[in-house]
């Protein structure tokens, strides 16, 4: 008995190290993202700051939790396996490695992170990638001349001090451990939680899905923004968007074969040219393109229109011009919305990144109605992080973006954002009629598999059998 109690009491001062280790490495994360924003300071819209900052704070926390925990995991397991076998400093000696691998990794790569911004007004991105097919002999020479070596060397060193000295520190403290021998709960209760709250960490996240970057931007500040991924998030994510980038372009050949096979001009915007023949209306002051994310066309059909489920999406229709068949531009939301900003059909090449990166592109929507006199807008339900749309209608031209964050975050039905009357209320609060505009609106409401709870929102028939058998 008394063995059994020494391996459990062992067992407890090594979680309690772990748990340390692991309040430590957000402490670690969350002062790093204070001093990169005390550095660029001067790029932060203090219009209002302090909702902000809480959100960024917030929600990087949970980018932080997740690259922790994948620090964490291996001492952890290993503490589990070797407790019992009275082997707990096989744990320690995991822990100990574990420890200074995320002190030397994460001094490294945040201090990375803040110099990379300075050069590429972002965290890691693709073009990181592009360094190794460029003269390496150049960019070790640029960084040299100007990015202060010796000072981040100097700031590494420092940081790697420190973190091992609180460590260390620490390292025979009760504190935490005293906590845990006040809880009076059985083994298997306390082992359960442990690993409920770690499986808690490494997703980021109580909801049904973990932490990702399309959530990311939760405030109305773009550079705020920019601080919340978790810079080895941030260095994973720019390794997939280098791959995007390039998985269509076999030893870097054109996916689309030879330009001078295509076009008989030296260039596409000559050939894609049209001259208007003249207005056949009045100039709108407003025009609204609406994508509405996985719509069905069924609720428009004479046999469900009794249902009064699309009332004024059915006029419009009954009065406007309707194609009951109609093509989309992909099987996907991104690459679909794509197309219609950019002018260019989805042939396998996502614009997700490629056209977030290009210049703008001649057939651009919002240039177009610029040329026209138009002010443009795009209102999207969710948050601007999600497949980089930010930054893709930012480089074709959008004046004004606003998303989910400017209509309070979430909805309540699901992760994807605002329901779509929150949205159409921004819209009408945002769009100033006395101005020509364009607007392309993007909702999220109908998005699988997140349902609308049609009985509050008035629909008569609570189940399928009081709908009428005719239909």
């Amino acid at each position: 008995m008394l063995s059994n109690n020494l391996k459990w009491n062992n067992f407890l001062k090594e979680i309690s190290n772990i748990i340390f280790f692991w309040f430590f490495a957000i402490l670690f994360f969350l002062i790093y993202r204070l001093s990169f924003i005390c550095i660029y300071s001067n790029e932060i819209d203090w219009s209002n700051f302090s909702g902000n900052i809480f959100q960024a704070l917030i929600t990087g926390f949970r980018f932080d939790t997740m690259v922790t925990s994948y620090f964490v995991i291996i001492p952890l397991l290993t503490s589990l396996i070797a407790g019992p076998l009275n082997k707990i400093k096989i744990a320690q000696s995991f822990r100990f490695v574990f420890q200074h691998l995320f002190i030397f990794l994460s001094s490294l790569i945040c201090i990375t992170t803040i110099n990379y911004y300075q050069e590429y007004n972002n965290q890691f991105n693709h073009f990181l990638f592009l360094g190794l097919y460029d003269d390496l002999d150049a960019v070790f020479k640029t960084i040299i001349e100007h990015f202060n070596p010796y000072l981040n060397l100097f700031i590494f060193l420092v940081s790697i001090y420190i973190s091992r000295k609180i460590l260390q520190f620490y390292k025979d403290k009760t504190f935490i451990y005293n906590i845990l021998k006040k809880i009076k709960l059985p083994k298997i209760i306390v082992l359960s939680l442990v690993l409920i709250l770690f499986t808690l960490s490494i997703r980021g996240s109580i909801e049904l899905r973990p932490i990702m970057r399309q959530w990311s931007y939760v405030t109305n500040d773009e550079f705020l923004n920019k601080t919340i991924v978790n810079p080895f998030k941030s260095l994973l994510y720019a390794r997939e968007d280098f791959n995007e980038l390039n998985a269509n372009l076999p030893d870097g050949k054109n996916p689309f074969g030879k330009v001078t096979d295509l076009w008989e001009e030296k260039t596409v915007c000559k050939n894609i040219e049209r001259i208007s023949k003249g207005a056949l209306i009045k100039q709108p002051k407003q025009i609204f393109l609406i994508v509405m994310e996985s719509y069905d066309s069924w609720p428009l059909e004479d046999k469900y229109r009794g249902l009064g489920m699309s009332k004024n999406l059915s006029e419009i229709a009954d009065n406007g011009i309707y194609f009951n068949n109609f093509l989309p531009a992909s099987e996907s939301t991104m690459n679909s919305i794509a197309s219609v900003i950019t002018g260019i059909p989805y042939s396998g090449v996502s614009q997700s990144q490629i056209g977030a990166i290009n210049p703008r592109y001649c057939s651009s929507i919002f240039d177009q109605f610029e040329k026209l006199g138009y002010q443009t807008n795009f209102f999207y339900g969710g948050l601007l992080s999600w497949n980089n749309i930010n930054n893709l209608f930012k480089k074709q031209g959008v004046e004004n973006q606003y998303s989910a964050v400017d209509m309070g975050g979430k909805n309540e039905s699901g992760i994807w954002g605002i329901e779509d009357e929150k949205l159409f209320d921004l819209v009408t609060k945002t769009v100033d009629s006395k101005n020509n505009s364009f607007n392309i609106i993007l909702t999220t409401s109908y998005h699988p598999p997140y349902s609308i709870n049609l009985k509050e929102k008035g629909f008569p028939y609570n189940s399928i059998s009081d709908i009428p058998d005719e239909m």
